[in-house]
Order: C-alpha cells, then structure tokens, then sequence
C-alpha cells in the first residue's frame, strides 16, 4: 500500500479546523486540522457538514491554518504504530484481534521486553 505524500508546509493552500468535542459547546475534547495542496479542497465539505439538515454540526474554520505550528507535545505515536502494526501482522497470520494481543503481551513479559521491543521483533520477521 502506498500512501500519498504529505502536504509540506510552504505547500499547504486549504485546511479545515474541527472541534472535537461533546455535547454541549464547553465540553471539548481537541481539536483535528486537515491540510490541502489544492485551494478550496475542503470547501464543499464544510458546506455539507454546516448544512441544516446534517446531524454533526462541528464546530469548523475554513482556510484559518494556512501556515500551521506542525510542533507538537504529544509523544508515543511511533511506538503505537509499530504495536498497531505488529497486531495486524499477527492477524494476518490468523489469529483474532484478542489471540494477536494476548500474543504480543506474552512474548514481551518472556521476553523482559516491552510490548514495543516485541512489535519490533515482529515487524522485523524475528517472531
């Protein structure tokens, strides 16, 4: 599977802001930005997310992320990636999602390793 390359930030001409968040406005949970290469990308989806008769409703601003702060405080995302995709390589290989956990955990605590070091020995064909 190949993905298409990212937007770099010189490139960015659309975004749009989402606000992720309960049911009443004071209860935010964050907030999710998406960036376009492509001027007005976003534009009839925000049309169709703020129309009358659409049940979301988000909280949304259009092209106000045009030069982004890509810096973030948020850490642990390879390592859940490798873990997720280690999961999948365990799936693949037939097992159910709770069998491939159970299996992840079980060779990181014989292991004295953590589930990271374990996914990374799956993904590297060594498990």
């Amino acid at each position: 599977m190949s993905l298409p390359a990212a937007v770099a930030p010189g490139d960015i001409r659309s975004s749009l802001q989402l606000t992720l968040g309960g049911l009443s406005s004071n209860d935010v949970h964050g907030v999710v930005t998406f960036y376009a290469s492509e001027a007005g990308a976003f534009d009839d989806l925000a049309a169709n997310l703020t129309s009358p008769g659409s049940s979301m409703m988000p909280t949304l601003r259009l092209d106000t992320a045009l030069t982004p702060n890509l810096v973030s405080g948020l850490t642990g995302f390879q390592e859940l990636t490798t873990i997720n995709r280690a999961i999948g390589v365990l799936i693949s290989r037939g097992n159910n999602l709770q069998h491939a956990n159970d299996l992840l955990l079980r060779d990181a605590t014989s292991t004295r390793d953590g589930v990271y070091e374990s996914a990374a020995r799956i993904l590297a064909g060594l498990r």
